[in-house]
């Protein structure tokens, strides 16, 4: 029989390896078309999700994004989504998370890091929505900053 301590060790290193399988980065389109499908998902079940999105000098060249990327990977949950939004920057699709729990992520990943973090924009749906997605029954605004 199994000790605890390496059942744990055992869990944990499975968990790692699905995690490393499960995450891809998106491409604009595969990201755009699981966020539409997330606010399908929310609207039947009446709950909100978050979209962090980051940008900055960091995330400018090839290594910089990968570099994030990766660092992203480990820090997110097997159902949170990571792709490109557009050229510059880079989403993280957060189910299930209030706007708190995005800015929560955006300052622990701020804290993982480099010289220059990157810059944040937290969108969480229903309530304040991406704003070339603004759902018809409202206004949209964003939460923005440097986490840090």
């Amino acid at each position: 029989m199994l000790s605890k301590t390496l059942r744990f060790i055992l869990d944990t290193h499975r968990q790692n390896q699905q995690k490393q399988v499960a995450t891809v980065t998106l491409s604009r389109e595969g990201f755009r078309r699981a966020i539409a499908l997330e606010r399908a998902r929310a609207d039947r079940n009446e709950r909100e999700f978050s979209v962090l999105l980051l940008h900055g000098d960091a995330l400018t060249s090839a290594v910089g994004a990968d570099h994030w990327i990766n660092r992203l990977a480990k820090r997110i949950r097997i159902i949170d989504r990571i792709g490109w939004f557009d050229e510059r920057r880079i989403g993280v699709l957060l189910p299930y998370t209030s706007s708190d729990g995005a800015l929560t992520l955006a300052n622990d990943i701020s804290h993982m890091t480099i010289p220059s973090p990157p810059i944040f924009s937290v969108y969480t749906y229903p309530g304040h929505w991406l704003p070339d997605e603004t759902p018809t029954s409202g206004a949209a605004s964003d939460s923005e900053g440097e986490a840090g």
